[in-house]
């Protein structure tokens, strides 16, 4: 599952939904995310919430000020997280 922490620019939006339509089928392409939700830190989001819907890797995006992060977990904690910054987006509608 592919879901975004915090605040993030509409890029950051469209760069989840050309995810999830990249990783299809094996992804909700229409999971809905609430603040509440967006507020989690990965750990708690990886065992309250992908517990129930079957999920084994969850990627996180996250935004501040200058950088975007891109964290990949595998759930429910069973391995370790890569944390990856990206330096450069190309959207699905730019190619």
């Amino acid at each position: 599952s592919q879901i975004r922490r915090g605040k993030t620019e509409p890029e950051l939006i469209e760069l989840i939904a050309n995810l999830r339509q990249l990783m299809c089928p094996y992804t909700a392409l229409n999971f809905k995310e609430d603040a509440h939700n967006r507020k989690m830190t990965l750990s708690h989001y990886a065992t309250t919430l992908t517990t129930s819907m079957g999920l084994t890797h969850i990627l996180s995006l996250s935004q501040n000020e200058s950088k975007i992060n891109l964290r990949i977990a595998r759930t429910p904690t069973q391995g370790p997280t890569l944390t990856f910054q990206v330096t450069s987006v190309s959207l699905m509608k730019h190619v």
